[in-house]
């Protein structure tokens, strides 16, 4: 019998609730460990055609004109004012680079995460983040920078949702004799890395990566403002719970085991969930021009 305490009524449903969508992600596991892929959901507009109008389905709110739209000039920016808190609400949804590194000396292990992070090619493998300046440090170079710069190498490990906690602790201005590996109760893992960099243990996927260059950006006062590490990745880890193989024996990662987390505005966080996600064909480039032939 279900209780009958509203508070207790809630607490069982949420229970039930929880088991369901454990069971159901079990169940997309297992199908997934067996080499079936499930279907994803239709895409939001599933009568789109080739050179068809956008906005057949119902948007938020309906686009205007140039002239209607708010401009932003970064160089008019109010002194005091940042664009921070604009770019990471606008550039969404974010992956997170949780950079581990040493010290020069080999004595302090750090690890700190960076949501100004992208993939720049897969031949070679190569990945770029960015470090700002420090807020604590006189607009100085933070650990992760000075360590990496120095050694040449550093380790990118991708963020899940069951140590989140764990990486978010990691993004506070420590100083450079902290190890945010014993701050964040998280484990070091060794790498092939030659100056002994480590991985975070509870990471599915890591990228073991020598830097090639780092760039500094400058600001409108010529001060650096922050330095893209741009890293070509020399090794990769995986658990094996999350590899998966492609029928052509490529291997690939499943989303529904790694269960990522990323970077939203302000101090948000975001999951995937499996339900939300939707395939689009690649568009048939030689369709389009049979069409333009017999128009």
């Amino acid at each position: 019998m279900l209780p009958t305490n509203p508070a207790a009524s809630a607490m069982a449903s949420a229970a039930l609730g929880a088991a369901v969508g454990a069971a159901a992600m079990g169940v997309v596991m297992s199908r997934h460990r067996r080499g079936w892929v499930p279907p994803s959901l239709p895409k939001p507009d599933p009568s789109w055609k080739q050179g068809s109008r956008a906005g057949a389905i119902a948007a938020p709110f309906p686009p205007v004109e140039h002239e209607e739209m708010v401009n932003l000039d970064p160089s008019q920016l109010p002194p005091g004012k940042s664009f921070y808190p604009f770019l990471i609400s606008a550039v969404v949804p974010r992956p997170i680079a949780f950079v581990s590194t040493v010290s020069p000396d080999g004595k302090v292990f750090n690890v700190a995460p960076y949501s100004f992070l992208g993939l720049m090619c897969h031949d070679p493998p190569t990945l770029v983040f960015c470090t700002t300046t420090s807020g604590t440090r006189a607009g100085g170079p933070k650990d992760t920078l000075i360590n990496a710069r120095t050694n040449g190498e550093c380790v990118v490990n991708m963020i899940s949702e069951c140590f989140v906690e764990s990486a978010n602790e990691c993004c506070g201005e420590y100083g450079p004799e902290v190890d945010e590996f014993v701050v964040s109760g998280l484990s070091r893992t060794p790498t092939a890395l030659p100056k002994g960099t480590p991985a975070v243990k509870e990471a599915s996927v890591s990228f073991e990566c020598k830097v090639a260059e780092c760039r500094e950006l400058h600001k409108r006062d010529g001060a650096v403002g922050g330095t893209m590490v741009l890293c070509e990745i020399t090794r990769i880890n995986a658990h094996p719970s999350v590899l998966r193989y492609t029928p052509s024996g490529s291997p690939y990662v499943d989303l529904a085991a790694l269960r990522p987390i990323s970077r939203l505005g302000a101090n948000d966080y975001g999951r995937t969930p499996l339900e939300g996600v939707f395939s689009i064909p690649r568009p048939d480039v030689n369709g389009y021009d049979r069409e333009k032939k017999t128009a």
